[in-house]
């Protein structure tokens, strides 16, 4: 298995963070699989996530699942803002297959909501809505485990 870790630059464009992603993915042409970063769709600044939040199925959601089927991979869509029918803000995941079917949703479950001397002071409990449940995943790779971030500092989970 070929594996594509793509890190790339975030700017306030969302448009261009896509395009973005879309031009660092045909790069690796060759991957089986592919995995964005957190918040790969826009500026991870808690302020502005509620404008960029999108419903699964919705732009963003999209894109992802047609670069998965354009680049022929299983893709980890890393996360985005995802707006549920209720107002609630998730720091999602999706995983597609290169057919573009959704194989599995995350939201991260461990918000990181911190206060440091000097006055730095991250409260993504100020934005997000922590999800409820581990994904494990099946995969032609064998099983997946989806986690974001500071979830990776709970692994008995």
């Amino acid at each position: 298995m070929k594996l594509a870790q793509i890190q790339m630059r975030v700017g306030p464009d969302k448009a261009a963070n896509l395009r973005h992603a879309e031009a660092l993915l045909a790069q690796a042409a060759d991957a089986d699989m592919a995995v964005l970063p957190e918040m790969f769709c826009c500026l991870y600044q808690l302020e502005r996530l509620r404008a960029c939040a999108q419903p699964r199925g919705g732009e963003i959601w999209k894109h992802l699942r047609a670069l998965a089927c354009q680049a022929g991979v299983y893709l980890l869509g890393g996360s985005m803002p995802e707006l549920d029918a209720q107002g609630r803000i998730y720091n999602a995941s999706f995983f597609f297959s290169p057919a573009g079917e959704e194989l599995a949703c995350y939201r991260k479950c461990h918000l990181f909501d911190v206060s440091l001397p000097g006055g730095l002071c991250i409260q993504e409990s100020s934005v997000f809505t922590p999800g409820e449940q581990l994904r494990v995943v099946e995969s032609p790779f064998g099983k997946i485990g989806l986690a974001i971030c500071f979830d990776l500092r709970f692994p008995e989970q």
